[in-house]
C-alpha cells in the first residue's frame, strides 16, 4: 500500500498517450491575418438618363398636385420609384445626365435635341443620386448658355457635376467625394458630340476624352487624397453590344494612366465588363456600357413579333461595388491599398406601356429591377384565373426571363446576382 501511494503522489508527469490521427489538429496560436479590411464605401452606377418627349409625358401624367403645387417634382419622382430603395442604400450613386437643364436658355426640342426642367434634378436627388456626368453628345443641345445654366442648376443642389465646367481645366479636373474614411475621385469625359461648341480654355467647356489629360487628372486626384479614381466616358457605337477596338485600347490606356474604374455609356445598349491588371499591380474594372437608365427607346418593341435584340435599349444595369481599403501583410511590412470588391451588375428594365395603352390611360414609363419585375409577374400569374390574363402574364414573364439571359450573355453572367425563381421574395 505504501508503495502504491508513493507512485500515485509522484510529481513527475505521466507520458502522453499516442496521438489519434483521426482527431482534431493541435491548437495553434492565433496569427495576425494577412489581409484586413480597414474601411469601405458602397457605390452604384447606372447609364443614360434620357428625357425623350414621352418620358417627360410620363412624368407629367404622374404629377400629383395639391393646392396648386406639385408634391412629387412634376411627376419626375415617379420615374424612379422602383429603384429609389437600392440607390438610396449606397454611399455614392452615379448617372449620366443626357440632357441640358436650361429653362432660361431653351431653344426648343426635337427627336435628338433635349432639354428638361429643374424638377428632374430634384427627382434625381430624391432618388439617391450624388454624382452626375454632363459630358456627353447632348451637352450643348441648348447651346453654350444652356450648358452654363445646367451647371448652375446642378450646383444649387447636393449633386456633384463632372465632365464640364466654366473652363476646360475645371471640366477635366477630378471631383472628390468623401464618405467616411475614404475619398473617391470622379472624372467625366466624352468621346463624341452632336455639336462641339468648346471654344477656348477659359470658356464654358466639356472634357473631350484625352488619355494624357486623364493621367494628369488621376495624378492630381491622388495628390489630393483620392483612394480610388473613377472615369465616366461617353463613347462607343450606338446599338453595338461589343466595344470597338479603339475604345478597348483607350480603356486599357486609361487604366494604365491611373484610373481604377471606367463607367461607360452612350451606345444605348449594354456592353461587357472587363477586369484588367495594370502594370503597377492595380486591378482595373471597365464597364464598357451600362446602357440606358431610362428612355423611350424601343417603345415599339413587341416580344414575339420582334427579335429579342430589338429590346436591348430597354435593358440597363445598376453596377454596384465596394471601394475597400485593405492592409496586406503583417507588422512593419504591411501594404495598404484601396481596391474594388463585391461587384454586381443588376439588370434593369424600362417598362413602357405606349404600345398597349388606350389613349385614355396615362403614359407609364418606369425603370425597374428586372428581378422585381419577374417576381411581380410570378405572383400575379399565381393568382390569375381569366385565360386572357394568364396568357398575357405568361408572355410577359417569359420575356423577362429572356431579358435576364440576354443581359448575362452580353455583360457576363458571372457578374449578375442569382436569377430570381418562383417563390423567391428577393
Amino acid at each position: 500500500m505504501l508503495t502504491l501511494l508513493a507512485i500515485a503522489c509522484t510529481t513527475h508527469p505521466l507520458a502522453p498517450g499516442p496521438l489519434d490521427p483521426t482527431g482534431p489538429p493541435p491548437a495553434a496560436a492565433a496569427a495576425e491575418p494577412v489581409a484586413r479590411e480597414l474601411a469601405s464605401v458602397t457605390v452604384a452606377a447606372v447609364g443614360d438618363t434620357m428625357m425623350h418627349g414621352m418620358v417627360k409625358r410620363s412624368a407629367a401624367d404622374a404629377d400629383v398636385v395639391v393646392d396648386g403645387q406639385s408634391t412629387n417634382h412634376g411627376g419626375y419622382d415617379a420615374l424612379f420609384d422602383d429603384v429609389r430603395e437600392q440607390l438610396s442604400a449606397v454611399d455614392i450613386a452615379f448617372t449620366n445626365l443626357e440632357t441640358p437643364i436650361a429653362p432660361k436658355n431653351h431653344k426648343g426640342t426635337e427627336e435628338k435635341v433635349f432639354d428638361a426642367p429643374v424638377d428632374l434634378l430634384d427627382a434625381l436627388v430624391g432618388a439617391g443620386f450624388d454624382v452626375i456626368s454632363v459630358a456627353n453628345n447632348h451637352a450643348y443641345d441648348q447651346g453654350r448658355a444652356g450648358l452654363a445654366e445646367t451647371l448652375e442648376h446642378v450646383g444649387e443642389r447636393p449633386l456633384v457635376p463632372i465632365g464640364a465646367g466654366s473652363t476646360c481645366a475645371e471640366a477635366s479636373s477630378p471631383k472628390l467625394v468623401k464618405r467616411g474614411e475614404l475619398t473617391l475621385a470622379f472624372i467625366g469625359s466624352t468621346d463624341i458630340y452632336n455639336a462641339d461648341l468648346n471654344k477656348g480654355p477659359d470658356e464654358t467647356c466639356v472634357f473631350t476624352l484625352d488619355i494624357d489629360r486623364v493621367k494628369a487628372s488621376a495624378d492630381l486626384a491622388r495628390e489630393q487624397g483620392a483612394d480610388l479614381v473613377l472615369l465616366s466616358v461617353h463613347w462607343g457605337v450606338e446599338y453595338r453590344t461589343e466595344p470597338e477596338k479603339v475604345h478597348v485600347e483607350k480603356a486599357h490606356a486609361a487604366i494604365e494612366a491611373g484610373v481604377d474604374v471606367i463607367l461607360g455609356h452612350h451606345p444605348h445598349v449594354l456592353q461587357p465588363i472587363e477586369v484588367l491588371e495594370a502594370s503597377d499591380g492595380r486591378t482595373g474594372v471597365i464597364v464598357y456600357s451600362m446602357g440606358n437608365f431610362i428612355s423611350n427607346q424601343s417603345y415599339w418593341y413587341q416580344p414575339g413579333l420582334h427579335g429579342s435584340y430589338d429590346g436591348n435599349p430597354r435593358d440597363g444595369l445598376m453596377v454596384t461595388f465596394r471601394a475597400v481599403r485593405k492592409a496586406y501583410g503583417r507588422g512593419a511590412r504591411q501594404v495598404v491599398r484601396t481596391e474594388v470588391a463585391d461587384l454586381v451588375a443588376t439588370p434593369l428594365w424600362t417598362t413602357n406601356n405606349i404600345m398597349r395603352r388606350p389613349k385614355s390611360v396615362p403614359v407609364l414609363i418606369r425603370v425597374t429591377p428586372t428581378a422585381d419585375r419577374i417576381r411581380a409577374l410570378e405572383a400575379s400569374l399565381g393568382t390569375a384565373a381569366e385565360p386572357r390574363q394568364i396568357v398575357t402574364l405568361s408572355k410577359d414573364l417569359a420575356e423577362m426571363q429572356v431579358r435576364w439571359s440576354m443581359v448575362g450573355g452580353i455583360v457576363g453572367a458571372q457578374w449578375l446576382p442569382p436569377a430570381p425563381t418562383a417563390g423567391d421574395e428577393g
